[in-house]
């Protein structure tokens, strides 16, 4: 069996109620939920899953409408770079499934994102579109705040260019 770990980063660390659906979304679906710790500071949620790659990719997408629909960036702050209310979801192979499989998994999954909420999706590190977009540092300049601007000079690879 084909199994895949994803570690997808909230932009909530304060607000049990919201922790508590975006858990729920995992909970209710068809992988394992292995970890997830949230800290007030960083005002950052971290899940840890698991399972077979298109079961992920659905709990991912659930979750991530939990949160889209939940978290308001422009109240938001917290010592953690962020750029959005689901701020990076990494697909990871574990088991009989290679790294190509996984960035075309995560491909599906930026541009399902992307559509479903009209909002803009940028691919890093082994799915980046150029080198430079490999560091989420160079995509995450001016964080949330700054995205407006710094989507004049890199664009998103999925979505409109504006936040």
């Amino acid at each position: 069996m084909q199994m895949i770990e994803s570690i997808p980063n909230f932009s909530e660390g304060t607000d049990e109620e919201v922790i508590h659906r975006i858990i729920s979304a995992f909970k209710s679906a068809e992988i394992r939920l292995m970890d997830y710790t949230y800290d007030g500071y960083y005002n950052r949620l971290v899940v840890t899953i698991i399972g077979e790659p298109r079961k992920v990719k659905d709990a991912l997408l659930s979750a991530a409408d939990v949160a889209i629909e939940s978290i308001d960036m422009h109240a938001h702050s917290g010592a953690h770079p962020r750029m959005g209310a689901v701020d990076v979801v990494p697909f990871v192979p574990l088991k009989e499934v290679s790294m190509k499989e996984c960035i075309t998994l995560s491909k599906e999954f930026a541009e399902e994102l992307s559509r479903r909420h009209d909002l803009p999706v940028f691919l890093y590190d082994e799915s980046a579109s150029s080198p430079e977009r490999r560091d989420i540092d160079y995509l995450r300049k001016g964080e949330f705040e700054g995205l407006a601007s710094h989507m004049k000079e890199v664009p998103p690879d999925y979505g409109p260019p504006t936040p």
